[in-house]
């Protein structure tokens, strides 16, 4: 359906542009300052409209590209900052593990020196007599 309304744009532009043809048909003298050319009307409207175009696109290209370039450049400054980020986070997370498996075994010393000395005061007390 959109290919239809292009396709009905397009012939209406068209139709159009031969109108301001036919319209537009009689000669004009084209000035250069050295030499001076004969052309329809309609062939300088549109060959000034084709340049201006021209120098749009050419503008317009030159701005693309550069924002182009510019966000390729802060994608990747991007992802360098999330790697970054990630590895700094791994870091600290595995130093993190570090300390409390450290704190765990340190515990479990404490543990296991606290059941020899009860065990040791159990026996010593003779609480089984």
């Amino acid at each position: 359906m959109k290919r239809t309304w292009i396709t009905i744009a397009f012939v209406v532009i068209l139709f159009i542009i031969v109108l301001f043809s036919v319209v537009n048909a009689q000669p004009v003298v084209i000035n250069f300052g050295f030499t001076k050319v004969n052309l329809p009307l309609v062939l300088v409207i549109l060959g000034s409209f084709l340049v201006g175009a021209l120098f749009s696109a050419v503008f317009m290209g030159v701005g693309y590209f550069q924002k182009k370039r510019q966000i390729k450049d802060l994608n990747q400054q991007l992802y360098q900052a999330e790697q970054t980020a990630a590895e700094q986070i791994r870091e600290a997370s595995s130093d993190r593990e570090a300390s409390l498996l450290a704190q765990i075994e340190a515990q479990e010393n404490e543990l296991s020196e606290l059941r020899q000395l009860l065990s040791a005061d159990f026996l010593d007390n003779d609480y089984l007599s």
